[in-house]
């Protein structure tokens, strides 16, 4: 499978490429009111608003870096209800993509309840790439802006 490769702080990832809709640069957001702290905004995508979730904020507790690698990636989730959603995700050096299969990301063996977004790990070269699972980020995404009330 095609992968995005991104850092958050010192930590490398990779996520599947068949959620991204395109790279987009950083750009200034729309606050949204009352959202999460790790909600970066609201981001006008061809005439669509789209909420962004900063990556750094909500795996470190600190936001991305204004770079000129760091960028936006806007993605799109169908939710259970069969709804088409898109949402963008700020990560720091969005710099390329490589070709992985599953299999190459093996279970870490640690679990962490807050974050089961995060898949299995592969090394390179003396360098840990960790899975981000986009599927369970966007439901929990869903849950917290999508939702119906």
């Amino acid at each position: 499978m095609l992968m995005l490769l991104f850092h958050i702080g010192e930590g490398r990832y990779a996520m599947d490429c068949g959620h991204v809709i395109e790279v987009v640069p950083r750009v200034n957001l729309k606050p949204i009111a009352q959202a999460p702290e790790y909600v970066a905004g609201m981001l006008n995508y061809r005439g669509i608003p789209v909420p962004v979730v900063d990556l750094c904020h909500l795996l470190e507790g600190n936001p991305c870096g204004s770079s000129l690698h760091t960028r936006i990636i806007v993605c799109d989730y169908t939710s259970k209800n069969g709804q088409s959603h898109k949402f963008g995700l700020i990560a720091e050096r969005v710099t390329e993509t490589i070709h992985r299969d599953s299999s190459d990301f093996v279970d870490s063996g640690m679990r962490v309840d807050e974050i089961p977004y995060l898949g299995g790990v592969m090394t390179e070269e003396n360098v840990v790439t960790q899975q981000l699972i986009v599927d369970i980020l966007a439901a929990v995404i869903e849950e917290v802006l999508f939702s119906e009330k």
